[in-house]
């Protein structure tokens, strides 16, 4: 079966290590809110029209897309100092539904069968002051889900914390 790979537009797809402040409710919280008519004014994650990635969905059985969180002074998934995952970052996905990278890491459909799991290596979990990286590698049954659209974020704010991304291409097989 043929791969069919789609990348994030060159506005989107990645994103430096920055300071963000935190502003209003955790609501606002999300990358697309937070970046707002700020940097490179980006609202959200961005690939093709949705009438493509349907398309492509509905031609294949599977879909495949990782993420590289940047951080520096932060955590994104695993916090060592308080030995909880109550930072883990939130995804938005293709579907609109919204999971939490560690409470969510099997995304069971209908049924219980898995439509998508969720892989980490966490190297921010230290909150390295020269900088670190989280790789987030979704794998989806059920190619609806993917491409992920944003995230949300909840470690940041600090004048020692800055965070940053790398989304690479979504490819449907």
């Amino acid at each position: 079966v043929a791969k069919t790979c789609v990348h994030a537009t060159p506005e989107s797809k990645a994103l430096r290590l920055v300071n963000l402040r935190k502003s209003g409710s955790e609501g606002s919280w999300w990358l697309s809110k937070l970046l707002e008519g700020n940097i490179n004014g980006t609202q959200r994650l961005f690939y093709a029209p949705r009438n493509q990635l349907n398309f492509l969905q509905l031609l294949h059985r599977r879909a495949e897309q990782s993420i590289t969180a940047l951080c520096r002074g932060s955590v994104v998934y695993y916090d060592s100092r308080n030995k909880n995952h109550d930072s883990a970052a939130n995804l938005l996905l293709f579907n609109g539904k919204v999971i939490n990278t560690h409470l969510d890491r099997r995304v069971r459909g209908e049924g219980g069968f898995v439509q998508m799991e969720v892989n980490i290596k966490d190297d921010c979990m230290d909150r390295s002051p020269t900088g670190s990286t989280a790789n987030f590698d979704l794998v989806a049954n059920n190619p609806e889900l993917l491409p992920i659209i944003d995230m949300k974020m909840f470690d940041f704010g600090e004048d020692n914390q800055q965070l940053g991304y790398y989304v690479n291409e979504v490819c449907f097989s």
